[in-house]
């Protein structure tokens, strides 16, 4: 019960009990004073004796309805207490029901739904705080290779089968620090703090190569995809967070294009990626509803 419930409760049954003892003292004072007057005054008139009589009487005839009216209301306060008790429990499960729909709602609002990831507001979020953190890190653009044939073949079910598995390789091996994001399709992104150097990024990147490179199952059969996979590094190839993106995306489509299967560093003296195209990918993955991540 709530605490303001639980004060106006006993507030209103220390009201009731003090009163009902009030009374029974005013009346035990009463007829005391009767009875001593009774022998103070012997030779009272009839007529005093009977008025004397009478209020005696009158003292003990409320007494008794005041204990009969005790016993009355006891047991319906027993009950008013415990509507009371019933009431605050509906209205605490109403609470906790409305806390967890708030809380569901929110879910849904920064996570995906098919894989269970975090989605573009989160990222962004962890994005421009990384870059206000002024700290190195690197963003990598990754997509599965053979994902639409896959996915096409079976059906969309075993598409959408194939992606959680895919994300539960990638949140198994995750650092505590990396921030992942389903970015739509059979496309991810990946946030890799702390980390500037090619030689600290390369063995992390083995890491993802090889977890997602294992055969997957779906509906009894089993696939093969591997990834490619494009690194933009902060503050080296960019300061703003839509400048890393498309570096991380060139990067990724130069994988793409020349080596399927392996990753790529963004480098400007060699890639030189269409603009148009460049536009097209970032739509893409910057639709509302296209891209979710997960901060671990």
């Amino acid at each position: 019960m709530s605490p303001a419930l639980q004060t106006t409760e006993k507030s209103l049954a220390t009201k009731l009990v003090g009163t009902l003892v009030f009374s029974h003292v005013v009346d035990a004072c009463l007829i005391a004073g009767f009875v001593r007057l009774a022998f103070v005054f012997p030779h009272a008139s009839l007529a005093q004796r009977l008025l004397l009589l009478l209020c005696f009487t009158a003292t003990l005839a409320r007494c008794a309805l005041l204990g009969a009216l005790a016993r009355t209301l006891l047991p319906r306060l027993r009950d008013w207490r415990r509507e009371l008790h019933e009431s605050a429990q509906v209205l605490e499960e109403r609470d906790r029901s409305l806390a967890r729909a708030h809380a569901e709602l929110k879910r849904q609002a920064t996570h995906d739904s098919v894989t269970g990831l975090a989605n573009r507001v989160l990222f962004v979020g962890q994005l421009q705080q990384a870059i206000q953190e002024q700290r190195a890190f690197a963003i990598c653009a990754f997509d599965m290779n053979r994902f639409k044939a896959i996915s096409d073949s079976p059906g969309h079910g075993a598409g959408d089968a194939l992606l959680r598995q895919v994300a539960d390789r990638l949140v198994a091996i995750a650092r505590t620090s990396d921030t992942l994001a389903h970015a739509g399709g059979d496309q991810f992104l990946l946030l890799l703090r702390d980390v500037c150097t090619v030689s600290e990024i390369e063995p992390l990147l083995g890491r993802w190569m090889t977890a997602l490179a294992l055969p997957y199952r779906v509906s009894g059969l089993e696939f093969h995809v591997t990834p490619s996979i494009g690194i933009a590094r902060f503050p080296a190839d960019g300061a703003e967070a839509a400048e890393l993106m498309a570096r991380a995306y060139e990067a990724l489509y130069h994988a793409r294009r020349h080596d399927r299967s392996t990753f790529r560093f963004f480098d400007p003296c060699i890639m030189e990626f269409p603009r148009e195209r460049l536009e097209g990918e970032l739509r893409s993955a910057l639709a509302p509803a296209q891209l979710a991540l997960h901060g671990t």
